[in-house]
């Protein structure tokens, strides 16, 4: 058996960066460089959309359930897990370089309800969007 070695690449996005750790090892269900940058850009132009599995397994020419598991085995985190990691990094972005109120920041990361938006924060970051912003 093969051992698998994480390689970072490192993905910047409006001055935050997020790093994606993809396996060295290649197999048919890993999703090749490219694929995996174009994946990545579609969520990052679309952070203040609705953004569903078909439509980013669409910009690649796959099907939802193998661009997923493809994502999952090559990142490590399931493609909704990572937009939610993005959205949440941009409004962090928001929260330190704006005044904005917290339902508008929860609009451009692409959530319509500021207390889902503030309930995903909170589970990713361990404060909610107020305190973050306090911290500044």
């Amino acid at each position: 058996m093969k051992a698998i070695v994480p390689q970072r690449l490192e993905i910047g996005f409006d001055g935050t960066s997020a790093a994606i750790f993809r396996r060295t090892e290649r197999s048919e269900s890993t999703l090749p460089r490219y694929k995996l940058r174009r994946a990545v850009e579609y969520i990052n132009n679309n952070l203040a959309n609705d953004v569903t599995l078909c439509e980013m397994a669409q910009t690649l020419g796959m099907s939802p359930h193998h661009f997923a598991h493809a994502f999952k085995h090559t990142t490590g985190i399931a493609p909704h897990q990572y937009l939610i990691a993005r959205r949440v990094a941009r409004a962090k972005l928001l929260l330190l370089e704006t005044d904005l109120p917290m339902s508008e920041i929860a609009h451009q990361v692409g959530y319509s309800n500021q207390a889902h938006f503030s309930t995903l924060f909170h589970r990713v970051s361990a404060m909610t969007p107020r305190m973050f912003r306090q911290q500044r």
